[in-house]
């Protein structure tokens, strides 16, 4: 979520050629792909049926801020929730 967040401002930057939107350019898409990394890390190591981690595995490599929101409050949320 904060990625998609950064990804925004960057991209503001980099519309509006304001300086080191290169700079936040990299940071986003860095931070980016460290999400995917992540989300792709955890779904593989769950308990799921197979189908469904190569969805999931899809979902994210395809659309990773949908995924990601969907993912957490589908599953990451609940587990937390008190």
């Amino acid at each position: 979520m904060v990625s998609t967040a950064f990804l925004i401002f960057a991209s503001l930057f980099k519309m509006m050629h304001w300086p080191y939107a290169g700079i936040a350019m990299g940071i986003a898409w860095t931070s980016t792909l460290l999400f995917v990394l992540w989300a792709l890390r955890e779904v593989y190591q769950s308990a799921r049926p197979t189908l469904e981690k190569f969805l999931w595995l899809i979902g994210f490599i395809i659309f990773p801020w949908i995924a990601g929101f969907v993912y957490y409050f589908l599953e990451v949320k609940p587990k937390y929730d008190y």
